[in-house]
């Protein structure tokens, strides 16, 4: 079902749509959003743009979000040590993700391509790798525990 406006209380746009998706994930399990509100068009996010998300969503949340730049082509991981959960915004192009059950390395991971202005959510035990072209990009923010 489709709100026509977030419930009280409930900040408006794509910073409080991913604030709502968020705590509905948190420790829970991955999540993919599609986001019905728009910040912009999505190449156009940056280092200054992110560190405000990040700040805004901290604020939202009340757990430190960091925006984490990065070599986006490198092993992604909010493995079974890490202590943040990870969150990445797909910019440009495409991406695609092999989510890796927590259960045991023989188990064969899961697989889904995340499009331009879609967010993913890793919680901390979820061990992944991302595979995308040279021209696609994302953001990455780890979330901490709450302070």
């Amino acid at each position: 079902m489709q709100q026509e406006c977030p419930p009280q209380g409930q900040p408006e746009g794509f910073q409080g749509e991913l604030a709502r998706f968020l705590r509905g994930h948190l420790g829970r399990g991955p999540g993919l959003l599609w986001p019905e509100h728009e910040d912009g068009d999505p190449a156009d996010w940056d280092h200054p743009w992110a560190d405000r998300l990040a700040a805004g969503l901290t604020r939202l949340l009340g757990r430190p979000v960091h925006h984490v730049p990065g070599d986006p082509a490198r092993y992604v991981t909010a493995g079974p040590d890490a202590q943040y959960d990870l969150l990445v915004l797909q910019t440009t192009g495409g991406s695609g993700w092999h989510l890796f059950p927590p259960d045991g390395p023989d188990a064969p991971p899961r697989t889904l391509r995340l499009r331009g202005g879609e967010a993913l959510y890793l919680p901390a035990g979820c061990p992944a790798a991302v595979r995308q072209r040279a021209t696609a990009r994302h953001l990455r923010f780890v979330i901490g525990a709450p302070g």
